[in-house]
């Protein structure tokens, strides 16, 4: 995915993560993101059933990306965002999108921020054991933030649904929470003879070329909220 396309709001959430033995963790600032695919002005090619234009609302965190290769034994952890998934003060916890699987979960990554290191956590997520003997990997990394796809709080999509003669359909609908929602599902179609140019809830799309499996378009404006 590209970042670019993500504007985040000014307005943060604030929550605080505590520790096995009650003290306070650092505040981990978490902000609503609005993404909208795909970007303006670029031409886009979709098949029948592919998402054409997508509005949705979601939350970032502060998080890392790897500039470069992890390893786990003889396997590759490819340079990517990563999952933050608590820690304390020194220590960040990470779970990965992308990377080898240890009795079918991703291997978990931890960041000694005082070492600037990444260390492969145990096989129960754990980066704090005193015990744990600490294989350091400097490979680089930046601070981004973790834009969280996978559970939008909404998200609007407007769906190809094929072309018959100089009708071209699509299928509206919103997702909130991760739910589809019935009463948000509509149908609506264009005739191209009258424009090229469609427009629905604010959204301005080219129509480029069309048929009853593909299309070509460019987004003008995304949806308006």
């Amino acid at each position: 995915m590209n970042f670019n396309y993500a504007r985040l709001s000014s307005l943060p959430l604030v929550f605080a993560l505590l520790s096995g033995c009650a003290s306070t963790l650092p505040v981990i600032e978490t902000k609503i993101a609005r993404v909208d695919l795909p970007a303006i002005n670029v031409i886009t090619k979709r098949e029948l059933g592919d998402t054409l234009l997508s509005y949705t609302v979601t939350s970032t965190k502060p998080s890392v990306r790897t500039l470069g290769n992890l390893k786990y034994g003889s396997k590759v952890i490819p340079p990517q965002t990563l999952i933050p998934n608590g820690g304390n003060r020194h220590v960040k916890k990470f779970i990965l999108e992308k990377g080898p699987l240890v009795s079918g979960y991703q291997v978990g990554v931890c960041l000694d921020t005082e070492e600037h290191a990444f260390f492969l956590s145990t096989l129960y997520g754990d980066c704090e054991s005193v015990l744990m003997l600490r294989n350091y990997q400097r490979t680089p990394y930046e601070n981004t933030d973790y834009i969280d796809m996978h559970a939008p709080q909404f998200n609007q999509q407007l769906i190809y649904n094929g072309r018959l003669g100089p009708q071209i359909k699509f299928l509206y609908r919103e997702v909130t929470g991760g739910y589809l929602r019935n009463s948000f599902t509509q149908e609506v179609q264009y005739d191209l003879n009258e424009s090229n140019i469609i427009g629905f809830k604010g959204a301005r799309i080219e129509i480029i070329e069309s048929s009853n499996r593909n299309i070509t378009y460019k987004v003008i404006k995304p949806f308006l909220n």
